[in-house]
C-alpha cells in the first residue's frame, strides 16, 4: 500500500481514541472445562472512536484471543487447551499525564509490555474495518503525541520539545514533526494477514466473524 493510500485509510477511520483495557482470562481444557482461577493482564489500544464501545471491544478482544490461540496451536498441535477472555474494563489513556512525562519509560505501556508472556505485544492499533496489528512502545508514544497535536492538545512547540528530551533514538522533535505525514503512515500501517489462503502474514479471524468467542479453535468459523 502506498503512503497516500495509507493516509487516506487513516482519514477514513475518523477520530481515534486510546484505551487501556484491563482484562481477566482463563485456561480452558481440551474438554471445555475452564480453570477455577483467572489471570489478569492489560493492553493498550489506538482504536477509532466508533469502535471503542463495549460491543465492538468485546468482539475485538475475543478475536485477538482466537488468533493467538491459533498461533499457539500451530506451535503445539497436541495441546488442545486454549485461553479464553472472561471479562474486561476499558478507560481512556490520561493524555495530560503523557504530555507531562519526561521521557521514554515514564508512560504506563512500558510496564505493561514488560509483563507480556504469551502475546507478541500489549499494544495494538485498529483500523476503520476492525483489522489490528501490534505496535512497539516507542511507536505508540509517538502515535499518541501525533493524535494529541491533531486534537489541539499539544502545540507544535510542545511536540518538538517532548521528543527533544525523549531518550529513544536519534530522531529529534523537529525532524519527527516535519515528517508527520510519512511517520503517521508508517505508524498506522496494518501488516498483511492470512484469512485462509497461503500468504506472508499471520493467520487472523476476519473482523465481525461470529461467534464472538476466544475458542475452541478446532472448528474454524466462516471467514477463516
Amino acid at each position: 500500500m502506498t503512503t497516500s493510500a495509507v493516509v487516506l485509510a487513516v482519514m477514513a477511520a475518523g477520530p481515534m481514541t486510546h484505551l487501556r483495557v484491563d482484562f481477566e482470562f482463563t485456561l480452558v481444557s481440551a474438554a471445555g472445562v475452564p480453570a477455577g482461577t483467572t489471570m489478569r493482564q492489560a493492553w493498550f489500544f489506538e482504536v477509532p472512536v466508533r469502535r471503542a464501545d463495549t460491543a465492538s471491544m468485546t468482539e475485538l478482544l475475543h478475536r485477538i484471543f482466537w488468533d493467538q490461540n491459533v498461533a499457539m496451536r500451530e506451535k503445539e498441535p497436541n495441546d488442545r487447551a486454549y485461553l479464553s477472555l472472561v471479562k474486561f474494563t476499558s478507560a481512556p489513556v490520561d493524555r495530560a499525564a503523557v504530555k507531562a512525562s519526561k521521557g521514554a519509560g515514564d508512560q504506563p505501556w512500558f510496564e505493561v509490555q514488560r509483563q507480556v508472556v504469551w502475546e507478541p505485544s500489549a499494544l495494538f492499533i485498529v483500523d476503520a474495518e476492525g483489522h489490528y496489528d501490534n505496535i512497539g512502545v516507542h511507536d505508540f508514544t509517538e502515535l499518541l503525541m501525533h493524535r494529541m497535536y491533531d486534537d489541539k492538545q499539544v502545540t507544535e512547540a510542545e511536540f518538538v520539545a517532548f521528543f527533544d528530551t525523549y531518550t529513544q533514538g536519534s530522531i529529534k522533535g523537529r525532524k519527527r514533526f516535519d515528517a508527520r505525514k510519512e511517520r503517521l503512515a508508517m505508524l498506522t500501517r496494518i501488516g498483511p494477514t492470512v484469512t485462509g489462503a497461503p500468504g506472508s502474514g499471520p493467520q487472523r479471524k476476519k473482523p465481525g466473524t461470529k461467534p464472538f468467542v476466544s475458542g475452541p479453535i478446532d472448528a474454524r468459523p466462516a471467514g477463516k
